[in-house]
């Protein structure tokens, strides 16, 4: 698998994924006009306005099918009943591979990010949604992200209701990640 950074316009940029160096230069120019769908479009500003808070709280899910895809959604405040907004979905290195054998390319988009590794991690969850940051938003600062709930394993969420999930998922408590504005206050502080 070939990786290549496509730079795009306002300065934003995406990761091409390709079998061979040849075919960087074929599939380079679809990657622009694909990069941002119509509800896309319609969900950037409000993406900006939360982005442009100080601090951030980041929902993290399983996908349902395939399971190692995780769907990312932001929300201003701590408040379990506001309504958060989809960021973007992040798939693993190994799941591009995947795709690939299928594809002849994999791109990243406004609401695609493809995470390091294979594996599925808090860790690489973070740093995925950090670099969908930096290249969606290149003109914006980085906000403290907190991220207020990682889902539990595919196997649990398939026992539940997903939109249920969604609203009651506990965060993990494996991760030692803050949970509120006196956490972080803390960690800033300390």
């Amino acid at each position: 698998m070939i990786v290549a950074k496509v730079p795009l316009s306002a300065g934003r940029s995406a990761r091409l994924f390709v079998h061979g160096a040849a075919d960087v230069a074929l599939f380079t120019p679809a990657v622009e006009p694909s990069f941002m769908e119509e509800d896309d479009r319609e969900r950037e500003p409000a993406l900006r306005e939360v982005l442009a808070k100080s601090l951030v709280y980041v929902d993290a899910h399983a996908g349902i099918d395939p399971a190692d895809v995780q769907h990312l959604f932001i929300r201003a405040t701590d408040d379990p009943d506001e309504i958060p907004i989809l960021a973007c979905a992040i798939a693993t290195e190994a799941r591009v591979e995947q795709t690939l054998a299928e594809a002849p390319y994999v791109a990243e988009t406004f609401s695609f990010q493809v995470s390091s590794g294979n594996l599925v991690t808090p860790a690489g969850t973070i740093a995925a949604f950090e670099g969908w940051f930096e290249r969606t938003f290149p003109d914006m600062r980085l906000p403290i992200i907190c991220f207020a709930r990682l889902s539990e394993t595919i196997e649990q969420l398939q026992e539940l209701d997903l939109d249920w999930a969604i609203l009651q998922a506990e965060p993990d408590d494996s991760a030692s990640l803050p949970s509120s504005v006196d956490d972080v206050q803390g960690l800033v502080a300390a």
